[in-house]
């Protein structure tokens, strides 16, 4: 995948032991991005399972998928 230039970001941060307000605005973008992340995750999850049968949303959630 590609990487996330907010986890780089904080990265660079923690690594150039940047001040307290920097580290902490990386953060809040960073956990922000996480956030916004997941909940696309969970809204293509819950679209994917309008259109699968019982059977094939049990081997999804088995694989890992849902």
């Amino acid at each position: 995948g590609t990487p996330n230039p907010d986890a780089e970001a904080l990265q660079k941060a923690i690594d150039s032991k940047g001040s307290k307000a920097e580290i902490k605005t990386s953060l809040d973008k960073y956990v922000a991005s996480r956030k916004a992340k997941q909940a696309a995750l969970e809204q293509s999850q819950a679209d994917l399972r309008k259109i699968l049968t019982s059977r094939q949303e049990a081997i999804a959630t088995l694989n890992g998928l849902l």
